[in-house]
């Protein structure tokens, strides 16, 4: 009995100890389960911000390439100045205010989507950013064109200046106008940069 009662006395305590092991594990396996839920939402949640700005960018980008241009679009040169403009004037104002506003709007996403960049480049340690670079080196040269392009037509400039222009116009204006050529080399190239990025972040999502 004695025997008996010894046992008893030790094999509670252990069971105490099982039980309490048993416990920590499953709690310990709880915590890695909600940690790795946890940071797949974190990532998922990034790679979908990147996604939407990345269209929200790309459409922008469209916007401003678009040969349609509507009256509604051009904001007319501000009254004090209006009276001394010739109409030559103040309609390539109204004519530049339209892509001001075009430009602005994918500067904007342009920024948004360099952020999303540069916080998945340090949460994944991967090339993000490298490859938005493709874009915005495209986005720029679609901002020299159309510098270019506004030079053809502004009647402050002189005019050997605006023939120079001209001249090369049909080079630019495959970049300023989508649609222009059949061969559209921006927006291929546009397009397949923007698969990379997709490729990559993909698996987040």
């Amino acid at each position: 009995m004695e025997f008996i009662k010894d046992a008893i006395e030790v094999a509670v305590p252990l069971a105490g100890v099982v039980v309490s092991l048993v416990g920590t594990y499953v709690a310990l396996s709880g915590l890695k389960t909600w940690k790795k839920q946890l940071k797949w939402k974190e990532d998922h949640q990034l790679a979908k911000d990147i996604l939407i700005n990345l269209t929200k960018y790309h459409n922008a980008i469209n916007q401003v390439r678009s040969p349609a241009i509507f009256s509604y679009e051009k904001t007319d040169p501000p009254e004090d100045i209006k009276g001394s403009l010739s109409e030559e004037q103040i309609e390539y104002l109204k004519y530049k205010s339209v892509y001001t506003e075009r430009l602005k709007l994918s500067s904007q996403y342009h920024n948004e989507l360099l952020a999303l960049g540069i916080e998945a480049d340090a949460i994944w340690q991967n090339d993000t950013t490298k490859l938005l670079k493709k874009l915005f080196e495209l986005e720029y040269s679609l901002v020299i064109a159309i510098r270019s392009h506004l030079l053809t037509m502004n009647p402050n400039i002189d005019k050997s200046m605006r023939d120079y222009y001209v001249g090369i116009s049909p080079e630019t204006d495959k970049i300023v106008y989508s649609g222009v050529d059949a061969d559209d080399t921006f927006h291929d190239d546009f397009e397949t940069y923007k698969s990379e990025i997709i490729n990559m972040i993909k698996n987040k999502l």
